[in-house]
């Protein structure tokens, strides 16, 4: 099908959305009509994955988030937005299968570029990526592991309720708000120890770090990804409750301490998966 558009009218059109607010109505349709003409490529991926034996999902980017990214990220061309459509490859596997996986995918997408998010991750979110181009469009191709992708969907649930602008290392959209459980903590507290699990998961993932540390701080933010946040204006309060999690970010900080020593010592520690 190829493209609608020249790639510079696809760029000035990202920059009318960009810049107008609201957007125009003649500009949303030039952009679904760019979004709809991604949907063939990326059946086409699909349905080569298939064809590996694995089990993809996909998805198209919406018109609102797309148009979100572009003034979130104020410097970027619409042509280089690598995801607007996109499959995700997700198996229990350990990180040299990861790597397994992704070759397969080299070898099959010949031209595809590779983009290593375990290495250079995005404020947390941790995957490879494989990129085909398919008849002029991009196809983001995200292959995670079951830990990656465990803690990639609670830090959406938390981002739907403390702000997306998280997932692009923002502060919560209030920082202070307090979550209803006992002891209570703040937005801050918890995307913090969001981020410091992401850490524990990359060094388990190395052979560094035991796995039932990362399963138990994994399944606490999944705790309070479950739980409603309330706004509390009470400075005093507030200020009662800055440590709630303290306990628990010590404990990541102490098993990244024990993974930097495990890696000196050598590879003998990976026993402890």
């Amino acid at each position: 099908m190829g493209l609608p558009l020249s790639r510079t009218q696809i760029d000035k059109l990202g920059e009318r959305l960009r810049k107008s607010e609201p957007a125009r109505p003649e500009d949303l349709a030039l952009l679904e009509q760019l979004l709809r003409a991604h949907a063939p490529a990326m059946t086409e991926v699909a349905t080569r994955l298939k064809g590996l034996g694995l089990a993809p999902t996909t998805r198209l980017k919406t018109r609102g988030t797309l148009i979100d990214k572009l003034r979130r990220q104020s410097t970027i061309r619409l042509t280089a937005v690598q995801d607007i459509a996109g499959a995700r490859v997700v198996c229990g596997m350990t990180r040299e299968e990861q790597d397994a996986v992704v070759a397969r995918l080299v070898d099959e997408f010949s031209e595809a570029r590779v983009v290593d998010r375990r290495v250079s991750p995005t404020f947390g979110c941790r995957a490879v990526h494989v990129i085909p181009r398919v008849d002029g469009c991009n196809v983001e191709i995200q292959v995670r592991t079951g830990l990656q992708n465990g803690w990639a969907q609670r830090m959406e649930a938390i981002a739907d309720r403390v702000g997306r602008g998280i997932r692009y290392g923002e502060d919560p959209d209030d920082p202070y708000g307090l979550w209803t459980i006992d002891p209570p903590v703040r937005n801050a507290e918890l995307v913090t120890l969001a981020r410091h699990i992401s850490e524990l998961i990359d060094a388990h993932e190395r052979g560094t770090v035991a796995a039932d540390a990362v399963r138990a701080l994994l399944g606490d933010v999944a705790t309070r990804a479950g739980m409603r946040p309330v706004r509390v204006d009470d400075a005093a309060l507030i200020e009662a409750q800055r440590g709630a999690l303290a306990p628990l970010i010590a404990h990541a900080e102490a098993e990244l301490q024990a993974s930097g020593d495990a890696s000196a010592d050598g590879p003998d520690r990976r026993g402890n998966r």
